[in-house]
């Protein structure tokens, strides 16, 4: 039996629905110090690069779930189970929330006067291979890290950034 529903299909289905978090998502920054920056962050072109992001990781799960279904309605209901999964929600709002007050520091910290960042780890066994590599690793507070990232964020990431350089006062740790 040939499937009704191809792989494009189930792309343009978890996008919409990915699409659809972004507005509960923006809203959990209500209240906050960052409830102005959520509302233009996640309208915008970053907004669509996570529900890409997010696409890609549901499709992977769901792949990896039904990987040999015949029927359309296998794949519609693998991706439906894991778009509204309890976890799924709760981690993508503490990602979202952990990488939107990293962000924040490093604005702050540069409006300050530091002129570095140094990526920290809190140093247990739960750290991922990729950011135990940065730890210590010291930037200018305008750069990237070599993994690509300008603060650490991530699922589950713990990360934070030290910062330092000719700002006024004492160096700074946010986290």
């Amino acid at each position: 039996m040939a499937l009704s529903l191809s792989h494009g299909d189930l792309q343009r289905a978890s996008l919409a629905k990915n699409r659809a978090v972004l507005d509960p998502l923006t809203r959990s920054f209500e209240g906050t110090s960052l409830e102005e920056r959520a509302v233009l962050h996640y309208g915008g072109e970053e907004g669509e690069k996570l529900a890409r992001l997010l696409t890609k990781t549901d499709l992977k799960a769901v792949l990896a779930t039904v990987p040999k279904a015949e029927r359309a309605e296998d794949f519609e209901a693998a991706l439906d189970r894991n778009l509204s999964a309890p976890w799924r929600a709760r981690r993508i709002i503490e990602t979202e929330h952990h990488a939107g007050f990293q962000a924040v520091g490093v604005e702050a910290a540069a409006a300050s006067g530091k002129s570095m960042k140094t990526w920290r780890t809190v140093g247990d066994k739960r750290v991922r291979p990729s950011h135990r590599a940065l730890e210590g690793v010291t930037v200018s507070i305008d750069a990237v890290f070599w993994n690509g990232l300008s603060y650490p964020s991530g699922p589950n990431c713990r990360c934070s950034l030290e910062f330092s350089g000719d700002g006024p006062g004492r160096d700074l740790r946010l986290w």
